[in-house]
Formats: C-alpha cells, sequence, structure tokens
C-alpha cells in the first residue's frame, strides 16, 4: 500500500492497525465516506487536563449524536442506512509542543456521502463533528470554533483500489510529533 513519507518514517504496527480498520469496514459496506480530520485543543485551557480519553469522549458523543439522528429518521418512517462509524486516531505535539489529534473517520456512504454546508450550525455531519468535539472538552460549541479542520474527504466504493484512502491514512501513522513515554496513547481506532 502507499504511504506517505514526507515526514520521516511510518510506525509498522501503526500502519497495520489502520488497514485492518479500513479492511474491516469495506467488508461491511460497498460504498464509503471518510473524512482525514484534525482536532485541535483550545489555547485557553492547559493541554494536560486532556489526556487521550478526549479521543474517547469524542467517539461517543459523535456516535450518539449519529444514533440520534438515525432513530428520529426511523421515527419519521423516513428510509435511513446506519451510519456505520469507524475511526482511527493519532495524537501528536506540534511545533510548539501543543497537541492536536488526527483522524481518520470512516462512514457508511448510503447514510453520509458529504459533510453538509461547513458554515450552518446544525443539521450536517460537520455540525455533528464541531458539537461532539465541543462535548468531548467540555466546552461549549461556540468556544469550539477553528477547533475541527478537515484535512480531506474520499469516497470509496466495491471495486475500487484503497490506495489514495489509506496512503492520506497513513500520515497519521508517522513517528514524527508522536510524544512516548507519557501517559497518552499515541494512536488508536475501532475495535470491530
Amino acid at each position: 500500500m502507499p504511504v506517505l513519507t514526507g515526514k520521516g518514517p511510518c510506525i509498522t504496527e501503526y500502519l497495520d492497525k489502520t488497514h485492518q480498520v479500513i479492511n474491516t469496514h469495506l467488508t461491511y459496506h460497498n460504498r464509503v465516506f471518510a473524512i482525514r480530520l484534525d482536532l485541535r485543543l483550545p489555547r485557553f485551557v492547559n493541554a494536560e487536563w486532556y489526556s487521550s480519553s478526549v479521543i474517547n469522549r469524542f467517539i461517543c458523543s459523535l456516535r450518539a449524536k449519529l444514533n440520534h439522528a438515525y432513530q428520529s429518521a426511523l421515527r419519521q418512517d423516513r428510509r435511513v442506512h446506519e451510519p456505520g462509524l469507524r475511526y482511527i486516531w493519532a495524537r501528536e505535539l506540534g511545533g510548539d509542543g501543543y497537541p492536536h489529534y488526527h483522524l481518520l473517520l470512516l462512514f457508511n456512504r448510503d447514510a453520509y456521502f458529504t459533510l453538509g454546508d461547513m458554515s450552518s450550525p446544525e443539521g450536517n455531519l460537520y455540525s455533528k463533528l464541531s458539537s461532539a468535539w465541543a462535548s468531548a472538552l467540555d466546552i461549549e460549541e461556540y468556544d469550539s470554533r477553528g477547533l475541527v479542520n478537515v484535512a480531506g474527504t474520499f469516497h470509496w466504493k466495491a471495486g475500487e483500489d484503497i490506495g489514495p484512502l489509506f496512503q492520506a491514512a497513513s500520515y497519521m501513522c508517522k513517528e514524527h510529533s508522536k510524544e512516548f513515554g507519557v501517559r497518552h496513547h499515541a494512536f488508536g481506532g475501532s475495535r470491530g
């Protein structure tokens, strides 16, 4: 599989986990919408307050929002598909020593195929992402503006090459800017 090497070597175990999560997702969904996302911490808080558990809170909040939208649509007798969320994340330190997170979010494209209007405050996938990050940080949504950045989106369907998607995700597997030997995990992803 192609990998990005401009920032130095990648960690093999992270590449393996990335490949496993993507392949698992593809076995369940013939069409995929993927988002490469960057999540930043607000500068008005001490970054040490946030362990890597902030990503677990983000994923739990996002799942709850997606499930709520799905259940609401079912109650309205609309034809809907389950979101099928899977993910990979990496915690890194910026040049200033401040942490941030990179994620690859994988969705069932029959449920989600676009972020929606990113300037709209609600009702679309991007607003769910922003709201979930604010919830994970325990801050007001207006304080989370500028903390959720979309680095890229991808569409895939059965029979297509997953190389471009894997290559984009490999950015998160680089050794550069990872922090080891501290109480924070540097990398994780869906289990099933």
